[in-house]
């Protein structure tokens, strides 16, 4: 049994590039940076890049044109391809890995302002759910067991 399956989250680093075959088949290509940090062998923080060509074909790949920009975070997923070519100057042959995205998706990235206004909202939501809960709520939990009641023994248990 072969696995090729790819995935990962990054921001986009240009404009996704929208293009047809000769077929009018629409194919987007863009690059995907990946952030990694680590601790070097001073006990530095460094980040690493990664940057990760990709492409994504047809109606989805037109949708991806249409609804991203640069720097926005995203997940791919995909299969890992290599491309090969001759180089136009030497002649030598070339390749690369890309990945053929078969789906993607925004991610919850938000910019600080936005994530603070959001964390707001949705904790006054919160507050004003739990006080509705509290009002209406004749259910509450059983209490938990103390040392004088031993939680009861359950029976599916088998030997040790």
């Amino acid at each position: 049994m072969n696995i090729n399956n790819v995935a990962i989250t990054g921001n986009l680093v240009a404009a996704p590039e929208l293009r047809y075959t000769l077929k009018d088949t629409p194919v987007v290509s863009g690059t995907l940076g990946n952030n990694e940090t680590c601790v070097d062998e001073a006990g530095n923080k460094q980040q690493v890049t990664t940057f990760v060509d990709f492409h994504i074909w047809n109606k989805r790949g037109e949708a991806f044109a249409k609804l991203v920009t640069k720097g926005q975070h995203l997940y791919l997923e995909g299969q890992l391809r290599q491309e090969t070519w001759k180089d136009k100057e030497d002649g030598k042959t070339r390749s690369k890995h890309v990945i053929r995205v078969s789906e993607w998706q925004f991610t919850q990235f938000r910019k600080a302002e936005d994530q603070e206004s959001a964390t707001a909202d949705a904790e006054a939501k919160a507050g004003a759910k739990s006080k509705r809960s509290r009002k209406g709520s004749a259910a509450t939990p059983p209490p938990l067991p103390t040392e004088a009641e031993p939680a009861p023994a359950h029976s599916d248990e088998g030997p040790l």
